[in-house]
């Protein structure tokens, strides 16, 4: 799951992917892209995770100068409001439930 959060009005963007790729990545910030009026700069908060420097990425991200991305120190521990949309997702769906299948889960999640 990707997350983006409006930090202002506590809206999220969010997409599911089974995988977590810099292709998935680049998908979601494509979707922020369509999401966020056109007027408004996007300051996107990552973590040094590999994905999200992939060459695809860099690429789509110079197509998109309205975006600025940040990244955490390497190994940092880090505490946002988007982990703990996390969290309550962990809690409220995966915790102590029993889904028939990855399908099922993946619907309960966009609820």
């Amino acid at each position: 799951m990707f997350s983006a959060l409006n930090v202002t009005d506590g809206t999220a963007i969010s997409s599911i992917y089974r995988k977590h790729r810099s292709v998935e990545f680049k998908k979601f910030l494509v979707k922020i892209d369509k999401t966020v009026p056109d007027h408004l700069d996007v300051l996107v908060v990552c973590d040094n995770y590999s994905t999200h420097k992939h060459p695809i990425v860099k690429d789509g991200l110079a197509k998109r100068p309205r975006f600025y991305m940040h990244f955490t120190p390497t190994y940092s521990s880090w505490i946002n409001q988007v982990e703990h949309l996390f969290a309550e997702v962990t809690r409220e769906l995966l915790q102590r439930t029993d889904r028939r299948s990855v399908q099922a889960l993946e619907k309960d999640v966009r609820q």
